[in-house]
């Protein structure tokens, strides 16, 4: 039983490292290269995919986390009483809504366009669209790809996942 929760911990702490990792890798590495060069349809294409494939890593990402995360608690807690009448179980709770804003965040995300500081990164089918429409020469050219000076939703998840570190680590720590 003690190997399973080892398990299940490290699978909760590896899921949330990727989705935070990924958010943080995307905002500080990725964009800016894609906001301050010029871009043509290749260019935004690679974001695309970048994207869509963070995407797919972040939907397993959450698919474990809620998982090993109710495990977790079970273990830890064992009732829906000490989960509202415990210290601990408050602290878990003010961590669950955020994650719950994060999911939010990764529902609209695309919906909204926002998820990139480009616009139409996100929308895939259309960049692919774009690309088969487009011949080899007006691929090489520079295109108006406009720019979203503004992407506040992931900053927003950035925020939320590290507010989620901080309440693990107050948990863990009895604080």
């Amino acid at each position: 039983m003690e190997h399973l929760n080892s398990i299940m911990i490290s699978l909760h702490i590896l899921s949330a490292i990727t989705w935070i990792g990924g958010i943080l890798f995307s905002i500080i590495a990725l964009d800016p290269p894609f906001i301050q060069g010029d871009l043509n349809v290749e260019s935004v294409i690679l974001l695309a995919n970048i994207n869509y494939r963070f995407r797919i890593m972040v939907g397993t990402s959450i698919f474990v986390l809620v998982i090993t995360g109710i495990y977790n608690a079970y273990v830890r807690i064992g009732s829906f009483e000490a989960l509202i009448s415990t210290s601990y179980g408050k602290l878990l709770l003010v961590k669950l809504a955020l994650f719950a804003v994060m999911i939010v965040i990764f529902i609209i995300c695309p919906k909204s366009k926002s998820c990139s500081p480009v616009s139409g990164a996100c929308d895939i089918d259309h960049i692919k669209k774009l690309s088969a429409a487009l011949s080899k020469e007006a691929k090489a050219q520079r295109i108006n790809i406009t720019k979203n000076s503004a992407i506040i939703l992931p900053r927003v998840a950035l925020i939320m996942g590290l507010l989620i570190i901080l309440c693990s680590v107050l948990l863990h720590y009895g604080i």
